[in-house]
């Protein structure tokens, strides 16, 4: 019998790798009824043993490179929908890939995995049926996950209709089963519109009879449609209603769910794995060993100890290959030494080019293959003609000269080739000089003046690593991309506020509003203000409050949404919950102890997503201004308090720059003055900004701060 350990992926204070410990369960209680031995362990592998990982998409670069050889991945990920990083799909190369599903087994198989992947569904054993049902099922509705505007949408909207709706997001284990069993219904939402059906999330409520209503997926097993309530996503709504108003249909709906389920032998489905694993080697012809070395352009360069690509079939390299165009990712490839492979990108770690890109029409696709084709961490050695030297055009087969400034688009302007996943950083540069260079420079001629003599340098050779983008840099990638709004605002002046490069209402706009234990210090007034304008998406995150009256404040309140959680600071909507990954749109966050003035214009929203989206490139968040000078005397720190908050103000601006603000388009006066949680409005998918290019608006579009 075999060894195996469970690897539970958890970076270090990320609590949604709890999201997979029943399945870790699952796991063991399966393998050791096979009469294997298994243990889990949270980032710790084990040697000579087979280590199964559950969330290696957490992994960072170097950990990845760490996984033993013979460990398995086990994906849990959608992969249409995942934002996931190409160290990931890279582990496929090198590792045994089990999938939970059918349609990501298909993609899996055309991105010429190292293995052949295997399907392996979630499978019932017997002690997982562990959640006894409440005596009194006090929660009408229980949503638990992350949220997003089309899951909001439908939990509103049941609220709206009567029902008790119980949102989550974070709670895991004994918590959440307590929820689970007060619950007459679960709900499931797809995330992403790939609408992919979350079975591992079902599958434990199935095992509890529980009945689920779900958003149904083009692709639902057979004999789970019946096992589930599966309705479109418009149907949600009243479908959950229904099964409210009939207990009969729901408790029938409970049984065949756990009769259908209790069926999927867990045993079984882990030795049909572990079965295909033992007969199926890596992929003949495919997964051929070739060098992980890429001599690009190798005409009479030819190397040994390098995979060799060009053109010309003349130069007898391995593969015949045109950098000018998008290569065969994943097609079948004949070459001269290795007989038919596949290419795969985030394979090798060196790519040399000496004097081939000058060759090269279109470089930007050639420059973009050859990042997809290094490993995170590999290097581009690069040598090319200077464009002041002789050989820069005495080759009539040259296209292009090179200089000190042609790097910048793939590493600091790396957002100008659309790359959303990775670019180069220069790591090396070297001029090689000629020998009038080497001339002038015994003649103690330096710096520019030698550069730019005419015929001094013979070549450019410059080194090129490949790393991942920050989230910030993506975000600069997205703002780049966005589409000009010139011709429609001079179509429609009318609709230049609210509909800009954000394809959305001001109304629509999500705000998340982060609260523990307030109530009569801005939050009530705030949330109170918001509704009357119309904001219709108001989600509040609780950092753990015990306020008895502020707990009853939010039993009546309707229409916004209460995710409650244990205190994780003013930054938990980035840091810990990681919302703002979730946000296709322009969001707010806002702390709790500020509020509008009174005499704050209710189109605040609007003048807010205006400035956001009409200086996009230079703003990166914009608020209200702060009004102080109404604080109570009887406040200990008001003095404090005034001092801090009396620099973010316009006058403060003004003598500081010794200059007026700006104002932009019909806008109020703008200013830019740092602003830390209190209310604003951020880009979609925004990290929380560095401390400069924030902006805020004066007056009257001022909030109070109430402490």
């Amino acid at each position: 019998m075999e060894k195996f350990q469970l690897v539970l992926v958890r970076p270090q204070g990320y609590l949604h790798s709890e999201a997979f410990r029943e399945l870790a369960e699952t796991l063991q209680l399966g393998l050791t009824s096979l009469g294997h031995t298994a243990q889990i362990q949270e980032n710790s592998f084990a040697p000579g043993v087979t280590n199964i990982f559950l969330g290696a998409h957490l992994l960072s670069p170097q950990q990845a490179s760490l996984v033993p050889p013979g460990s398995v991945i086990y994906n849990l990920e959608q992969l249409n929908g995942a934002h996931l990083a190409p160290t990931y799909y890279e582990l496929a190369s090198h590792h045994q890939v089990w999938d939970y599903s059918l349609e990501n087994i298909e993609k899996w198989t055309a991105m010429n995995c190292g293995f052949t992947p295997v399907h392996v569904p979630i499978g019932y054993v017997p002690e997982m049926t562990r959640i006894l049902a409440t005596q009194i099922q006090d929660i009408d509705v229980l949503f638990y996950g992350s949220l997003n505007e089309r899951r909001i949408r439908i939990l509103n909207a049941l609220r709206d209709a009567g029902a008790k709706v119980r949102a989550q997001f974070g709670v895991y284990g004994k918590e959440r089963d307590e929820l689970i069993a007060r619950s007459k219904i679960i709900l499931n939402i797809h995330f992403y519109s790939t609408k992919v059906f979350e079975i591992v999330r079902v599958s434990y409520l199935l095992a509890n009879s529980k009945a689920v209503v779900t958003e149904s997926s083009p692709l639902i097993e057979d004999g789970l449609a019946d096992s589930v309530r599966s309705l479109a996503y418009d149907s949600l709504v009243e479908g959950c209603l229904s099964l409210l108003r009939d207990e009969k249909e729901r408790r029938r709906l409970e049984e065949r769910g756990f009769q259908w389920f209790s069926k999927r032998s867990e045993s079984e489905i882990l030795a049909n794995a572990l079965r295909q694993c033992a007969a199926t080697p890596i992929m003949p012809a495919d997964c051929i060993s070739i060098p992980r070395k890429l001599n690009l352009g190798s005409g009479k360069d030819w190397r040994p100890d390098y995979f060799n690509a060009d053109c010309n079939p003349y130069w007898e390299p391995d593969a015949v290959l045109d950098f000018n165009c998008p290569l065969p990712i994943g097609q079948p490839l004949q070459t001269l030494r290795f007989g038919t492979i596949r290419l795969q990108n985030n394979f090798f770690e060196e790519i040399v080019a000496n004097d081939a890109l000058e060759h090269i029409p279109n470089l930007a696709t050639a420059m973009t293959s050859c990042l997809h084709l290094l490993k995170v961490g590999g290097l581009f050695r690069i040598s090319v003609p200077y464009d002041l030297s002789w050989g820069a055009w005495q080759d009539p087969t040259h296209v292009r000269a090179f200089n000190e400034r042609s790097w910048l688009y793939y590493t600091d302007w790396f957002w100008y080739m659309g790359w959303r996943e990775a670019r180069f950083d220069l790591v090396q540069f070297d001029l090689g000089l000629s020998p009038i260079g080497e001339n002038l420079k015994k003649q103690r001629v330096k710096g520019e003046d030698l550069v730019r003599h005419p015929r001094a340098v013979d070549q450019l050779r410059v080194t090129l690593r490949k790393r991942l983008l920050t989230e910030a840099e993506k975000q600069q990638v997205d703002r780049h991309l966005m589409p000009p709004t010139r011709r429609a605002s001079a179509a429609s002046p009318q609709c230049v506020l609210g509909r800009l490069a954000y394809d959305v209402h001001w109304k629509e706009i999500p705000i998340f509003i982060t609260n523990r234990n307030r109530l009569d210090c801005g939050f009530r007034k705030l949330v109170t203000w918001l509704q009357n304008v119309g904001q219709e998406k108001i989600t509040v995150l609780d950092n753990g409050s015990t306020y008895p009256p502020l707990l009853e404040y939010y039993d009546k309140l309707s229409g916004v949404t209460i995710i409650r959680q244990d205190n994780q600071g003013p930054w938990a909507f980035w840091r810990h919950n990681k919302l703002h990954l979730q946000q296709e749109t322009p969001y707010i966050v806002s702390d709790a102890d500020v509020s509008p003035d009174n005499g704050c214009p209710e189109d605040l929203l609007e003048r807010l997503l205006f400035v956001l989206t009409r200086h996009r490139d230079i703003v990166l968040k914009v608020g209200p201004g702060l009004r102080v000078d109404n604080l109570p005397d009887a406040y200990a720190k008001k003095g404090e308090v005034i001092k801090h908050e009396t620099q973010f103000s316009l006058e403060a601006h003004r003598e500081n720059h010794q200059k007026s603000s700006w104002v932009v388009d019909g806008t109020p006066e703008m200013f830019d003055a740092f602003i830390d949680t209190t209310f604003a409005l951020y880009h979609p998918k925004s990290e929380f900004p560095a401390w400069h290019h924030h902006y805020r608006l004066d007056k009257p579009y001022v909030f109070e701060h109430r402490p």
